[in-house]
């Protein structure tokens, strides 16, 4: 009986695959026949090239599923295999009744009166896919045990499952913490014109791996809001871009350093990786802040005139923030410890004894002064950053000047930190970025003064289509000490005992 049945339904088959639309070709004569077709789809990695969905056919016919047509369409591939899910494990699938796209699905035996078959449906393409979404639609109908050549119920056809090949996302390996990986020393520095700190490694540990960068993570206020910045902005300097540091090391100089965030910490670590640039190792995250630094220096250091230069550094640090918080009484700035509390601060400079006074204007041209009723007003204010800078402005709020002509030559004669003396000039001008324009005032900044120079001459020239209309001669002590008493009379004190103290360290 069996052979006559499978023989019966691959006759109906092959009859039915020569018809443009197998299952739709078959008619239905059973009363008050109803049955669908639930997809599930499935996910499969890029590279794959076999899929499996599962298919479950349900009948409400009164008879039940004795066998089944399907036919499944979809982009992805060809079928190759159908596996028998069925939990009560009554029907098969003969892998050689597949034909293109179409299988059939019969019962083992005539008594069957099943409502509901679950199938696993084999997906097999030629090349793996592409990235991307399938849709899989399936058509199915049920054969009678009767008539072969028949079919009862007509299932619904679904088009909504999908086979999703999704990118292969590489194996993601995390890098080690090895702990050869280490600074040689990250120290506080006086720079020409900043305070500075300098990150150094030795040359066999930049060895260890393929490559290596140096990552810096500063902390910093937010200058809107002066509240610390959430996410701070990492540094990262390449192996090959560190300077050398004499035969045995290399070096990263950051020199991004605000007088009122002395107190801040800044994180700093190396990471290591292989030829191919994969991160495969990592140093332990170091921290320091130029206030520890300073210190943990000052306890170690019998040089007096160190220990005075470091708490003329640290005073200036916490006035600077004193200063700058006044504004932002409810900011991270204000509500910071002051970074002299618990230090002993004897050892500053005690007085003042004379400061630079130069301040000298000499006009060319009558449409530039030095008063407000100039046409072309010239301007000059201290503001502090990393370090106090002279901001020069003139005043244009007609418009009437043409920038392209505009230029300002600045010279002064620099100071290092050992003494050398170093002769300044440099021009500024629009074509150079350098000269900003805001509420009818032309403006450059001038802040390549070092902390030790505020007693330096500042000479200024201002040019007009090629000739000089003005020039000033200004110091930053000379600000300063126009401004020892008042709200700025602590910040402006402690500057200027700090350039005293830094000339007499470095003298």
């Amino acid at each position: 009986m069996r052979k006559l049945f499978k023989k019966a339904l691959a006759c109906c088959l092959v009859a039915a695959l020569a018809l443009t639309c197998f299952v739709g070709a078959l008619t239905v004569n059973a009363e008050n026949a109803t049955g669908s077709a639930v997809v599930t789809g499935t996910t499969v990695t890029e590279g794959a090239d076999e899929a499996t969905v599962k298919v479950t056919l349900t009948s409400n016919d009164a008879k039940g599923i004795h066998a089944a047509i399907v036919t499944v369409s979809s982009d992805f591939g060809a079928i190759t295999s159908v596996v028998d899910a069925d939990e009560t494990n009554n029907f098969w699938v003969d892998e050689g009744d597949i034909n293109g796209n179409t299988f059939l699905v019969q019962a083992r035996s005539n008594e069957v009166n099943a409502t509901e078959i679950n199938l696993n449906v084999t997906f097999k393409a030629e090349t793996a896919p592409a990235v991307g979404t399938y849709p899989v639609a399936i058509t199915a109908g049920t054969v009678p045990a009767a008539s072969w050549d028949e079919v009862v119920t007509e299932f619904t056809t679904l088009t909504g499952a999908d086979i999703v090949v999704e990118a292969d996302e590489p194996e993601v390996i995390e890098p080690v913490v090895d702990s050869a990986l280490k600074f040689q020393g990250a120290s506080v520095g006086f720079g020409t014109s900043s305070l500075q700190i300098n990150f150094r490694v030795r040359n066999t540990v930049l060895a260890l791996y393929d490559d290596m960068e140096v990552v810096i993570i500063p902390q910093k206020y937010d200058m809107t809001t002066l509240n610390l910045v959430a996410e701070p902005t990492e540094i990262v300097i390449n192996k090959a871009d560190l300077a050398a540091a004499g035969s045995t090391m290399k070096s990263y100089l950051y020199t991004d350093i605000q007088l009122y965030e002395l107190g801040l910490d800044i994180d700093y670590m190396l990471r290591a990786y292989d030829a191919e640039g994969n991160l495969v190792a990592i140093s332990d995250t170091f921290t320091t802040s130029p206030a520890t630094y300073l210190k943990t220096s000052y306890g170690s250091s019998s040089d007096a005139k160190f220990r005075t230069l470091v708490t003329d550094t640290l005073i200036v640090g916490d006035e600077a923030a004193t200063n700058m918080a006044n504004s932002y009484t409810d900011s991270d700035l204000a509500k910071a410890t002051s970074i002299i509390d618990g230090f002993d601060i004897s050892e500053a400079t005690a007085t003042v004894d004379s400061y630079n006074t130069v301040d000298e204007f000499n006009s060319y041209n009558a449409d530039y002064g030095s008063t407000n009723k100039a046409t072309h007003w010239v301007r000059k204010s201290v503001s502090i950053g990393k370090v106090p800078f002279i901001t020069y402005r003139v005043r244009d709020t007609a418009s009437a000047l043409d920038l392209e002509k505009l230029a300002f030559n600045v010279s002064y004669t620099q100071v290092s930190a050992d003494g050398t003396e170093t002769a300044y000039n440099e021009t500024f001008t629009t074509a150079n970025g350098d000269i900003s324009v805001s509420s009818g005032w032309i403006s450059f900044k001038f802040d390549a003064i070092g902390l030790q120079d505020g007693d330096k001459d500042i000479f200024v020239e201002v040019s007009y289509d090629g000739t000089v209309v003005c020039d000033s001669t200004y110091s930053v002590e000379t600000y300063l000490g126009a401004n020892m008493s008042g709200s700025l009379g602590g910040l402006a004190t402690a500057l200027i005992k700090l350039g005293i103290s830094f000339r007499a360290y470095s003298a």
